[in-house]
């Protein structure tokens, strides 16, 4: 609390703990553990988000599940939803999940009168990514997705030089 003042306070960059793929395991084990969150790289907070708030974490997206809206290898900035704004989620919206199992990222949407939320994938192959349920009663942490690091540009457009 006293590390989190102090960022607040500072004229420095708001500094934000990165989950990378190989942490994943460890981070859904020890998410809790100040000790282990202390150790994670931190990022400054992408501009034009104030970070004051809220609790950030950055998170690489593995897999392909989430294509074409996110990428393999791809950083993703997220607020954590805390559990008392559980019942509140968003229908639609990307959030990261952590149970013991493990960390997924997906779009979730109530399912009325049932304890679970429909994880859904973008990528459009439901044979390879199908949807699934998620327990609310095994949800250990909750993120919702703010913005992608993206350093990748799409090609222009085809076009003719008329000047």
């Amino acid at each position: 609390l006293q590390k989190r003042r102090a960022q607040k306070n500072s004229a420095g960059p708001y500094m934000v703990p990165l989950v990378p793929v190989g942490a994943q395991a460890g981070y859904a084990k020890n998410f809790y553990d100040l000790a282990y969150i202390e150790k994670l790289d931190t990022y400054p907070i992408l501009p034009g988000v104030d970070p004051h708030g809220a609790t950030w974490r950055y998170f690489q997206v593995q897999g392909k599940s989430m294509e074409d809206t996110l990428k393999d290898d791809q950083f993703i900035l997220t607020s954590q939803v805390i559990k008392d704004d559980w019942k509140n989620i968003e229908n639609s919206y990307i959030y990261v999940v952590i149970t013991d199992e493990g960390l997924v990222v997906k779009r979730l949407y109530k399912v009325k009168g049932k304890d679970y939320w429909a994880a859904v994938s973008d990528n459009p192959d439901e044979a390879a990514y199908p949807q699934f349920r998620v327990y609310v009663n095994k949800v250990q942490e909750l993120w919702k997705f703010r913005r992608k690091v993206d350093w990748e540009t799409p090609a222009p457009r085809k076009f003719e030089i008329k000047v």
